[in-house]
């Protein structure tokens, strides 16, 4: 069973990494100036990395990844935190869906690597002195 489409686009939000092969980094007050990175060569881009190593996922880790995307897309939206206060010395419960959040994230980048990812390919760009190329955009 491969991944979804959607699923491929959760998990590249999940490891905080772009979907497609370019990314917009916002500047200035109101941040409506951008600078458009490009990817400059397709064969290192990680995009292609991820999607790689998405198609070549054992079942199990398949299954495990699938399970990390569905809690991700479940808490994902939820901006509340939940704390249940303290008596004395006895605390009460405290729920945080950012932290559940950065603990997928976690567990996820032991799946897929994409730090190792971009750390390849940037030491090839600047190997071959093709990094990328960057349009500057105003919003």
């Amino acid at each position: 069973m491969a991944l979804t489409t959607a699923q491929k686009i959760s998990v590249f939000e999940i490891i905080d990494t772009p979907y497609t092969g370019s990314v917009d980094e916002m500047y200035g007050k109101y941040g409506l100036n951008a600078t458009k990175w490009r990817s400059a060569d397709n064969d290192n881009k990680v995009q292609v990395r991820i999607l790689d190593r998405l198609a070549n996922l054992t079942s199990e880790e398949e299954a495990v990844l699938i399970r990390y995307i569905d809690r991700w897309q479940y808490i994902g939206t939820q901006v509340w935190t939940m704390d249940a206060g303290s008596m004395g010395t006895t605390s009460g419960m405290n729920v945080s869906p950012d932290s559940e959040l950065m603990r997928i994230r976690d567990r996820v980048k032991n799946l897929i690597p994409v730090r190792h990812y971009w750390e390849t390919v940037q030491k090839s760009a600047n190997e071959s002195g093709a990094g990328g190329i960057s349009i500057n955009a105003i919003r």
